[in-house]
């Protein structure tokens, strides 16, 4: 990279088009570089969107790429920062300011799709891979290639929290509700277990609307 050349006190040519410049050098000459820059997921600007229509309330990208690819992709998907020429450990230090500037209220999700990922990871609250491979530790890998996966998961997740705050409450509140009336026998007691029942399986019939939703995306 440049930085290495400018060790070396080569001269080299700065590329007038935007891209990760590959530069090589011979004996101490500067030879020429070879430019390249990534091919963006298909319907990576939809799946953004879907995030953010969803709930996600800010969209950053931290990125090892040279700043002026990294600026052109963030400016095309529309994120709300955009961290470039980062190493491992910076995007995990990208990650604890985020936290540290929105409040512990905060969750963060980082998506990857690599082991020089892992750092950040380890600093966000959910970690996400893009790639179902084994030697990373991640709380979620996502194998498909498809990047609209990425929103469904988040309203799969998203239901099956308020499904989980809904059933749990509502049951709660029925089985004293149950218990006080039988108690006061307002009640029989073959009534209230027949009633405890059905609201038991009211209860997995609801949870199980996630499942629907899973269908749908796939």
């Amino acid at each position: 990279n440049a930085a290495l050349l400018e060790e070396h006190d080569i001269w080299y040519s700065v590329p007038s088009k935007p891209g990760t410049a590959i530069h090589v050098a011979l004996d101490g000459k500067y030879r020429g570089y070879v430019l390249l820059s990534d091919a963006l997921r298909p319907n990576a600007f939809e799946a953004l969107e879907e995030l953010r229509a969803n709930g996600a309330t800010r969209l950053a990208m931290l990125t090892g790429d040279v700043r002026s690819v990294s600026r052109m992709i963030a400016s095309s998907l529309n994120f709300d920062m955009v961290k470039a020429e980062l190493s491992s450990e910076e995007k995990a230090s990208a990650v604890r300011y985020l936290r540290s500037e929105h409040g512990e209220r905060t969750y963060i999700a980082a998506v990857g799709d690599g082991s020089h990922d892992a750092a950040m990871f380890e600093a966000a609250d959910v970690s996400v891979c893009l790639e179902d491979t084994p030697q990373i530790t991640a709380d979620l890998n996502i194998s498909s290639d498809d990047i609209l996966t990425l929103p469904l998961v988040y309203r799969i997740c998203r239901e099956t929290g308020r499904a989980f705050l809904i059933t749990s409450a509502g049951l709660a509140f029925l089985k004293v509700l149950l218990l006080i009336l039988g108690l006061t026998a307002t009640l029989p007691l073959w009534l209230i277990l027949i009633a405890d029942c059905v609201a038991d399986i009211a209860a997995v019939l609801y949870a199980l609307t996630c499942l629907t939703l899973e269908k749908r995306g796939s």
